[in-house]
């Protein structure tokens, strides 16, 4: 997860030249995922194209955690309206932004039923949004491999 999350950040860092905004990985669990890497290279490089986006100052923070990745920005955020749709096909939070087509998280969303990695966001209009993609589902899909990681411990890192 780890190697797809640093090839996603390198991916979307031309998105932020000019803007005051640092990307942070937290976390150090190493889940291990029965899928293609590809899948989470794609729901990762749609999550944090819309962070960018949206972050015009301030920090991105991907956490990656024994069940789970977040995606947290301090941007724009959303209303409760516009969050309520934001999983729809070609809806677009801001028409006025001319990046995207509005597709980008109904394709998280689609791929995340297809593996059993539930995606959720959380927004606050003016702080910010949190994407979390649920790894486990009850499904089993990942394990964590990092022997020396204690249970619940998110110990930070940098990178």
């Amino acid at each position: 997860v780890r190697t797809v999350v640093d090839e996603e950040i390198e991916k979307a860092r031309p998105l932020l030249v000019g803007k005051p905004v640092e990307m942070l990985v937290i976390g150090d669990a190493t889940p291990r995922l029965h899928a293609l890497p590809r899948v989470l290279g794609l729901m990762l490089g749609n999550l944090l194209a819309n962070a960018c986006t949206y972050t015009e100052r301030g920090l991105i923070e991907i956490g990656i955690y024994k069940d789970q990745l977040t995606i947290s920005d301090s941007g724009i955020g959303m209303s409760a309206e516009t969050l309520g749709k934001a999983f729809d096909p070609f809806f677009r939070g801001n028409p006025s932004n001319p990046s995207g087509r509005g597709m980008g998280l109904s394709i998280v969303r689609q791929l995340g039923e297809r593996f059993g990695w539930p995606v959720t966001l959380e927004s606050k209009f003016g702080v910010g949004t949190k994407a979390t993609i649920r790894f486990n589902a009850g499904l089993g899909h990942a394990q964590d491999l990092n022997p020396h990681r204690r249970a619940g411990d998110p110990a930070s890192t940098t990178s």
